[in-house]
């Protein structure tokens, strides 16, 4: 056709240049030679025949190749707009809008009833819908259809990379895949299947429905959605590509802000790049007024930030990770106290270098190493209590036996009796005594029962426990007054635990002394209680050392054990009672002790 449009066009150029030469001579009247005439008129000639030749190109194309222009005009186009995509669009979306654009140009050009692109999931190996249009005649369920890398169609395209016919397999193929193959596209309702491959791998495949007229697929059909498959590929691979990178970003992101560690980067310059919100809840600063600060301007508002400046430093200056520091804030026993890990860790990136900085509340974990180690030592400590206890207990056997038989001995003499009953009352007392530290060291303290409770005048306890502490050589040059402001006392107690609590705070008011001064015990009724208060003038207890007083294993003696008043505090939390200290350095110290009294 074009030979033959281009032979007329030829012989009508070469006229025009004849026409041209007549004109200028005979018409219009120049005296001219023959050879510039001709010249004039083949000028003349090319003006005009460029238009026209570009008009009779375009007028042929449009009458006998129709589908060939058209095939150009739809790869232009859909380059065009995923181009354009690729410039503009937000790469959350990105891969959704490219697998539309190339599912309604597929349709639309093919008039086909649909279109349905699949792409491999590397998650999770599988072949997924991802676009269809126009949705509305879609085969049913085709969003949650997927197929595995072992699928006969799927299989075929990864192997063979060439388009599928329904109506047109290829004959080389056996029976059976020929078989397995078109009962597949008969569920997917495909009349035709392409592959999209890029760098050699099988990205998916655009599965297209029948034409709405019904009419057969011919080859230029094939061609083109070959043609628009291969233009997608790329465009895809890259859509694919950055999803995955944005869905890494964001799963990255998500372990950022959930770790329970407040993480935070900065630049060569100390300004802050990221800043989780475990940090912000750490430090009070939110991340808005910290992402752009330097990290010296926010030193002053929080410790932990002031601390991490000269860290941020050296790591910048060494360029290597620094071992984990530690940081205490606030009284150790205060409600504030908190125990914090700090590390530094040099980062590299586009800019250069960076730091990471961790931070660590350690608090609880502290808390349960100083459990576990205490559970340690109760461990070795109860065995050697039960040693001690036996060996004890061995003693006070012969102790009471001999008590009771110099008893005996002994008759009606009522001075010598009275010296006897008080060694073996004291026998009984060690041997509780002796089952206490057993049971407080092994964390299991022997509960007072009903049994062993029963109506106690404190007074009479009191007046027992001086009696003992007046025999005491502590208490040479102490002067001690008992004041009862209330004839009886009544509580509901256990007399060897209640006597050994008295007597634990009797000795050490006695010991703080040091041979000189005064130990005042006054009791007395207040309100549904009763009120004991122990005051000596001894040397006091140091403010930092009041929180920890009653700590286990906590003791400023040289020989203390640090089971004292542990084992006291727990009695009197044990007889619902409560336990208060006052001290003052120099002065002295006043315990003072509260029980129910007995309804």
């Amino acid at each position: 056709v074009y030979g033959v449009v281009y032979s007329l066009l030829l012989a009508v150029f070469f006229l025009s240049i004849v026409a041209g030469g007549y004109l200028i001579t005979e018409v219009w009247g120049l005296r001219v030679g023959p050879f510039i005439s001709s010249a004039i008129g083949a000028l003349l000639a090319m003006l005009l025949f460029q238009p026209l030749l570009h008009w009779v190109q375009g007028a042929v194309d449009r009458a006998f190749f129709r589908e060939r222009l058209q095939y150009e005009r739809i790869l232009r186009q859909v380059g065009w707009e995923m181009g354009r995509l690729l410039g503009h669009q937000e790469w959350t979306s990105l891969l959704e809008t490219l697998a539309g654009l190339v599912t309604k140009y597929c349709s639309d050009f093919l008039h086909a009833r649909f279109a349905v692109l699949y792409l491999h999931n590397p998650r999770r190996q599988v072949y997924e819908a991802v676009q269809c249009y126009p949705e509305e005649v879609a085969p049913p369920q085709w969003r949650e259809t997927a197929f595995g890398g072992d699928d006969p169609l799927f299989r075929h395209l990864a192997l063979r990379r060439e388009e599928l016919i329904r109506h047109d397999l290829p004959p080389d193929l056996a029976c059976k895949e020929q078989q397995a193959i078109g009962k597949e596209m008969d569920a997917l309702q495909a009349w035709m299947a392409i592959p999209i491959v890029a760098e050699e791998n099988l990205l998916g495949a655009l599965v297209v429905g029948r034409k709405k007229s019904e009419y057969p697929y011919n080859r230029s059909d094939v061609d083109t959605c070959v043609a628009l498959a291969q233009e997608a590929a790329m465009a895809l691979q890259n859509a694919m590509l950055f999803q995955n990178l944005a869905e890494l970003s964001e799963y990255n992101r998500t372990v950022v802000e959930t770790i329970p560690l407040g993480l935070c980067t900065v630049t060569a310059n100390l300004e802050v790049r990221n800043w989780n919100t475990a940090l912000e809840s750490l430090t009070g600063i939110p991340r808005q007024e910290a992402l752009g600060a330097l990290l010296g301007d926010l030193a002053m508002r929080h410790p932990l930030v002031r601390e991490a400046v000269p860290l941020a430093m050296w790591v910048l200056q060494e360029g290597k990770p620094l071992e984990p520091i530690s940081l205490e804030l606030g009284s150790e026993k205060g409600a504030g106290f908190r125990a914090f890990s700090l590390r530094a860790t040099p980062l590299r990136s586009r800019e250069g270098m960076e730091v990471l900085l961790v931070f660590e509340d350690v608090t609880e974990r502290q808390r349960l190493e100083r459990e576990l180690n205490e559970a340690q030592r109760l461990a070795y400590i109860g065995q050697l209590a039960a040693n001690v206890a036996h060996e004890i207990k061995n003693i006070l056997t012969g102790l009471q036996g001999g008590a009771q038989l110099l008893r005996r001995r002994i008759g009606q003499d009522e001075k010598s009796l009275q010296y006897v009953d008080m060694i073996m009352q004291s026998g009984l007392r060690t041997d509780e005594l002796a089952r206490a530290l057993l049971s407080l060291a092994r964390r299991t303290h022997v509960p007072s029962t009903e049994s062993r409770r029963m109506a106690l005048d404190l007074n009479e306890v009191i007046q027992e426990v001086l009696h003992m502490a007046r025999a005491s050589r502590d208490a040479k040059g102490v002067e001690i007054h008992f004041e009862p402001l209330y004839r009886v006392l009544l509580v509901s107690g256990d007399y060897n635990e209640l006597h050994q609590v008295f007597l634990n705070l009797v000795l050490n008011g006695l010991q703080a002394m040091e041979n000189r001064g005064t130990l005042t015990i006054r009791a007395y009724r207040e309100g549904n209680e009763a009120v004991v208060e122990i005051k000596d003038t001894g040397c006091g207890i140091p403010p930092e050392n009041l929180p920890r007083i009653f700590d286990r294993y906590f003791t400023t003696k040289p020989n203390g054990t640090g089971l004292g008043l542990a084992t006291v505090k727990e009695i009197v939390a044990q007889h619902e009672g409560e336990i208060q200290v006052e001290s003052q350095v120099g002065q002295g110290t006043t315990f003072t002790l509260r029980f129910p009294l007995q309804t």
